[in-house]
C-alpha cells in the first residue's frame, strides 16, 4: 500500500522490493508436504493465510521501482509478472565468519563420519527426508552421527521423528552462538541440506566456506551457482533415496 500510495506521487524515492524468497514457493513446499502426509495445515491456511503473502509478493513487485531476489528461479517468476526491472543480488558471509575461513581445517583433519545441519527444523527445510536418510545412512556407515543446530527447538521434540534406536547418535543444539556456530562448521565434515524451498541458502554458504562437504537439493544457492561432484553433492528434491555409494 505504501509504495502504490508512493508511486502516485510526482516525487518519490527509489522503491526497492527485496524478496528474501518468493512465498509461492514456499507455500507450495508446504502443501505438498501437506498431501504427502509429513505434516498438517489448517484450512484457513490453504485458502487464505498461506495465499496472503503470495499476494503481497506480487503487489510488491508490482508498485516498485526494482525488484531485488537472490536466485534465478525467483527471478523468472518476478518478470514474466511486472514489467519492473528485477536484479539478482546473492547474499554475503558474516565478517567472522569471512574471516574465520582462512584458517577452517582441512577435510583430512576432520571426523569423516560426522555430519551436520544448520537451521530451522521444518518440513519445507526437507526434516522428514533429513530422518529418513539418516537410518539408511547409519545402516551403511555405523560409526556415522549427526548434530542439529540452531532449530531452536527443545531436543526431546526434535529426536522424535528419528527411529528410537537412532537417537543416541545425534546431538541437538537448539541455539548457538556465531562463534559456536563456526566451531561446528569447523569441526563436522558433511553438512546436510535438503531444502524443498530456499531464497538463497545461506547456512549452505556459510559451510562452503568453512570447506565442509556439502550435500544439498538445486534450490536458491544450490540451483544457480553449484554443479553436482565439483561444488557439491547435489541429490533429488523431497526424497531420501540417495545412491549411498556416492557418499563413500
Amino acid at each position: 500500500p505504501l509504495f502504490r500510495r508512493l508511486q502516485g506521487t510526482t516525487r518519490h524515492p527509489l522503491l526497492v522490493h527485496h524478496l528474501h524468497g518468493l512465498s509461492l514457493f514456499d507455500h507450495m513446499a508446504i502443501l505438498t508436504e501437506t498431501l504427502r502426509g509429513h505434516m498438517s495445515t489448517s484450512l484457513v491456511y490453504r485458502n487464505i493465510t498461506g495465499r496472503l503473502p503470495i499476494f503481497w509478493d506480487e503487489q510488491g513487485a508490482r508498485f516498485c521501482d526494482i525488484t531485488i531476489v537472490q536466485n534465478g528461479r525467483d527471478a523468472d517468476v518476478v518478470e514474466a509478472g511486472s514489467r519492473k526491472p528485477v536484479r539478482i543480488i546473492p547474499l554475503s558471509l558474516h565478517p567472522a565468519m569471512a574471516k574465520a575461513q582462512h584458517d577452517a581445517p582441512a577435510m583430512e583433519m576432520r571426523d569423516p563420519f560426522s555430519l551436520l545441519w544448520f537451521g530451522s527444523w521444518v518440513e519445507r527445510k526437507g526434516a522428514f527426508y533429513l530422518a529418513r536418510a539418516f537410518r539408511k545412512i547409519v545402516d551403511r556407515f555405523p560409526e556415522v552421527r549427526l548434530t542439529i543446530g540452531g532449530s531452536g527447538m527443545i531436543p526431546g521434540d526434535l529426536i522424535g521423528g528419528f527411529d528410537e534406536s537412532l537417537r543416541h547418535r545425534i546431538t541437538v543444539l537448539p541455539h548457538v552462538t556465531m562463534e559456536e556456530h563456526i566451531a561446528e562448521l569447523a569441526r563436522n565434515s558433511i553438512f546436510l541440506f535438503p531444502s524443498l524451498s530456499e531464497g538463497f541458502g545461506f547456512a549452505l554458504l556459510e559451510a562452503m566456506a568453512m570447506k565442509m562437504a556439502c550435500v544439498t537439493t538445486q534450490t536458491g544457492l544450490g540451483g544457480d551457482w553449484l554443479c553436482d561432484r565439483e561444488n557439491a553433492m547435489i541429490v533429488p528434491s523431497a526424497s531420501s533415496c540417495i545412491s549411498l555409494t556416492r557418499l563413500a
